[in-house]
């Protein structure tokens, strides 16, 4: 080849070279822009140096590019985490030396100058740079993500341990099907995982308990529909594989999974909880009825201090109804208040209920105790502790009757002991063993016994004390204590012969009896000695034995004098019949007898009726007094009996010009004998007339009733003592007329007031007089059946 066509050749060449120098130029400042701007960090590795890398590459390393690019090998390699530098490396040298069995992904961790871990996504592959093999590395930096992974790794796996081993039931719903559960729901009811993921809806809904099934339908039904979002909780009862009740508590929540609504429920097994549910509602039922029924008053309280810790209030919180009974406070009215507001000044108790039930909220140490209310007036057993600090409740009863009484029983007994010491008897107490506790001063008297000859004895060694025919008293003894707790805890008195320690014969009236001191039961034997009266006793009988043959002989002696009247009366009103009848036929027959003659005859008349009149009255008082008075009863007017009365009185009434008024009904009967009464209005009428001074007032008057009619004469007269009216009505009883102007009749027998009061008792009534003394005049009332 000639030299020109080698010229020419040469300038071809040199020409294609400027012109591939220049592409290649070109190309190296597209590749140096595209690296600069690239957001994935580029590195060119050939034989183990750096010969390219960019700033995304050195922002992740923390080195610039010329510190970059000065590495050694040694130093690039420590840029990767030791637990990925050596497949890192192997890959690395892989693609260098040209090797086709490389990967070109993979990640990897490397470390920063800052020390800082960083993940990189590694797209690599080998490359021909200047001729010989390189790795082009190009990187991403993905520690966020990784992170993110991490987080989604490890809640994955957080998720599939809570829901794996969880109690609670974890479910997924979505077009009708479970499309995911986790295994606390089949051991919640039973079945199988491959049962329940082929459930139908139907098949679904069933398995839940009849009453609850179409509250469930619907709510799922609307949770599917995407309508509610929010999330929901309910309680169901289902019915498990093995056909047991149980109670499941949901909480669901409508999510989007996989695009479409689903319902997300978390399932518990709350049966136990429920069960013990229903027995808390029981117990706290039973406890609500304890509380308001029981007998005992009950109160919840929090303890008020002050700023020292010390208590010096308390607050109620709770108070049943025998609180309110018990103490009068209204619990309606003292919820929420302070002791001090319901009742002031019970700071000052002394009591100090605040300071004590204050301490027992404070410490906890309960407290019982037995304590007088001043505020309340009443006396209380209150038991007090602490359910939690700073409260405390108090139960307690009202013992104010108790303890009053036994306030009183306390107060008894020792009047008891006083009466006992000083008694004037001798009282012996021994207990149910027949031992003798007790004795006071007047057994030893009475005995000659000491305290200690006798004190914690048994009573049999009081044999000696009793004579024989009497020791029949020590069998009662024995069987009263044998009895323990008699019925009839008393034995009646007794009178017996009993010796002294003098072996002096006594008389003892014993009485016998159960009494209670102290709680103990006893028998109370107290023993008078009536030795006196025993011998009086027998001076008595004798006198009573002489009395009643006395007696005998006084009432033979009354018969024949009763005997004597009657007789004597029968026989004397003959011959009066006869001599007033003689008198009446002389005065009739002799006409022309001298004045003087028929004056006497009169006077001789008047006197045998008079004598006649005393005799009637006479035989009147002996059969009154043998109860044998005789009546004729009838119907009769006693306005005309008063009236016929009252004319046979007419004289004497006009002449001491006495005023009658007569206020008894012209209409009123009666069924009397009219004699009798005739007889009873004459007596009374004729005492007030004799008894009433001159123009002086006689009132007759009358009340009655269904049963009994009153009758009462009334005058301004003389008027009766006290003594006087005691014995008004006995026989032969007479007033005295120590007035001038009181009587113009003559002085009376002393039978009529005796006469008038048994023919009233006669006729079933009953007579009494009333007089406010001397001059004040008298008021005879008697009343009378109908």
């Amino acid at each position: 080849m000639s030299n020109e066509e080698l010229m020419a050749l040469n300038k071809e060449l040199e020409e294609k070279l400027q012109e591939r120098t220049k592409d290649l130029k070109d190309l190296e400042e597209k590749f140096k822009t595209i690296a600069e701007n690239s957001l994935m960090g580029i590195v060119i590795i050939q034989d183990n140096r750096i010969k390219f890398v960019n700033k995304q590459s050195t922002d992740l390393t923390g080195f610039t590019v010329d510190e970059t690019k000065e590495l050694n090998p040694t130093e690039i390699f420590d840029f990767v985490h030791p637990k990925d530098r050596i497949w890192a490396l192997e890959q690395l040298q892989k693609k260098q030396s040209g090797a086709k069995d490389y990967l070109t992904n993979y990640q990897y961790r490397i470390i920063n100058k800052s020390g800082e871990i960083r993940w990189l996504d590694n797209y690599s592959k080998t490359i021909d740079y200047m001729g010989k093999p390189a790795d082009l590395i190009s990187v991403i930096d993905i520690t966020e993500r990784k992170k993110a992974e991490q987080k989604l790794k490890e809640s994955e796996e957080m998720f599939r341990t809570i829901t794996e081993y969880s109690d609670i039931g974890i479910t997924i719903v979505q077009d009708g099907k479970i499309k995911y559960a986790n295994e606390a729901m089949f051991e919640i009811n039973g079945y199988t995982r491959e049962e329940i993921m082929d459930w139908t809806p139907t098949e679904m809904i069933n398995h839940i308990y009849i009453e609850d099934r179409q509250r469930a339908k619907d709510h799922l039904k609307v949770k599917l529909s995407g309508e509610i979002t929010l999330p929901n909780t309910d309680c169901y009862r289902i019915k498990t594989k093995k056909g047991d009740i149980k109670w499941i508590e949901t909480y669901s929540k409508t999510i989007s999974y996989q695009d479409k609504f689903a319902d997300l429920a978390l399932v518990m097994d709350i049966t136990k909880q429920k069960r013990a549910q229903e027995r808390l509602k029981e117990s706290e039922e039973k406890y609500r009825s304890l509380f308001e029924n029981m007998n005992t008053a009950f109160a919840y309280h929090e303890v008020v201090v002050d700023d020292s810790g010390k208590p010096i209030d308390y607050r109620f919180i709770e108070a049943n109804s025998q609180f309110e009974e018990m103490t009068g406070l209204k619990v309606s009215e003292i919820i929420g208040k302070t002791v001090t507001e319901i009742l002031p000044g019970i700071e000052n108790d002394p009591a100090n209920w605040i300071g004590k039930f204050g301490n027992v909220g404070l410490t906890g140490v309960p407290l019982n105790v037995i304590d007088y209310s001043e505020p309340l007036d009443r006396w209380y057993k209150v038991s007090g502790y602490s359910p939690k600090k700073g409260f405390f409740a108090v139960t307690f009863n009202d013992i104010t009757d108790t303890k009053r009484a036994e306030i009183k029983i306390s107060e008894s007994e020792e009047k008891y002991r006083h009466l006992f010491e000083h008694s004037p008897f001798s009282i012996v107490l021994m207990d149910y063993n027949g031992k003798i506790v007790d004795m006071n001063r007047k057994t030893t008297e009475l005995f000659g016994y000491k305290k200690e000859d006798i004190i914690d004895k048994n009573y049999l060694t009081l044999k000696g004390v009793f004579p024989k025919e009497t020791k029949a008293g020590l069998r009662l003894v024995r069987d009263l204590i044998s009895k323990g707790e008699p019925d009839n805890p008393i034995w009646k008195p007794q009178i017996t012969e009993i010796y002294n320690k003098e072996k002096e014969l006594i008389w003892a009236e014993s009485e016998l009896s159960s009494i209670n001191i102290s709680g103990q039961k006893m028998i109370q034997i107290i023993i008078q000695d009536v030795t006196e009266k025993k011998i009086a006793e027998e001076k008595l009988k004798e006198s009573e034995r002489k009395l009643r043959e006395q007696n005998i002989e006084l009432k033979e002696l009354d018969r024949l004098k009763t005997d004597f009247i009657s007789i004597a009366a029968h026989d004397l009103k003959t011959p009066l019949i006869s001599v007033g009848g003689y008198i009446d036929l002389i005065l009739l027959r002799e006409k022309e007898l001298k004045l003087e003659v028929k004056e006497d005859l009169n006077r001789v008349l008047n006197n045998a009726y008079r004598l006649e009149e005393y005799i009637n009255r006479l035989l009147d008082v002996m059969k009154i007094d043998a109860k044998k008075v005789e009546l004729v009863k009838r119907e009769e007017n006693v306005h005309d009996i008063i009236t016929s009365c009252l004319s046979d009185l007419e004289f004497q009434i006009e002449q001491k010009h006495l005023t009658i008024n007569l206020d008894i009904s012209e209409n009123l009967m009666l069924k009397v004998d009219h004699f009798r009464i005739l007889q009873v209005f004459l007596n009374l009428l004729s005492n007030a007339v004799k008894f009433t001074p001159k123009y002086g007032k006689i009132e007759l008057s009358y009340t009655e009733d269904d049963q009994s009619v009153v009758f009462s004469i009334k005058d301004n007269g003389k008027g009766l003592t006290p003594e006087e009216m005691q014995k008004i009505f006995s026989k032969f009883v007479t007033i005295e007329q120590d007035i001038d102007g009181y009587s113009t009749l003559e002085k009376g027998s002393g039978l009529g007031l005796y006469i008038t009061r048994g023919f009233i008792e006669a006729h079933g009534g009953k007579i009494w007089v009333e007089s406010k003394g001397i001059d004040m005049g008298t008021k005879f009332s008697f009343v009378l059946p109908k």
